[in-house]
């Protein structure tokens, strides 16, 4: 895959549906990249077709702590020398929980 050089580089989780998934492709339309990620790699093979060279999709059950660590570092290994001006921006959704015990936690 050519990756192009991105402006900022994304780590979005549960792109398979929902609200991740609504999050990535906001992000790919604005010519952002992103390492999509979802428990089945291939719910996200039609956004690597859709926005070559602009997504990595990758497997990731995020309660598997080892898991998560492969796929960050593989990502900031790939990326880290090709961001120039750019930074990895995580987004972090936390299902189930509500704005209103976020904002309690502020």
């Amino acid at each position: 895959m050519e990756i192009k050089q991105p402006r900022q580089v994304w780590l979005v989780t549960g792109c398979s549906s929902g609200l991740g998934r609504s999050f990535v492709k906001a992000i790919l339309r604005q010519g952002d990249f992103a390492v999509a990620t979802a428990r089945n790699r291939e719910t996200l093979l039609d956004l690597e077709q859709q926005y070559p060279g602009q997504v990595l999709a990758l497997e990731l059950d995020v309660t598997d702590r080892q898991k998560i660590h492969q796929v960050m570092g593989y990502a900031l290994h790939l990326f880290l020398g090709r961001l120039g001006g750019a930074h990895v921006q995580p987004f972090v959704y936390l299902h189930g929980v509500g704005a209103d015990h976020l904002a309690a936690q502020a």
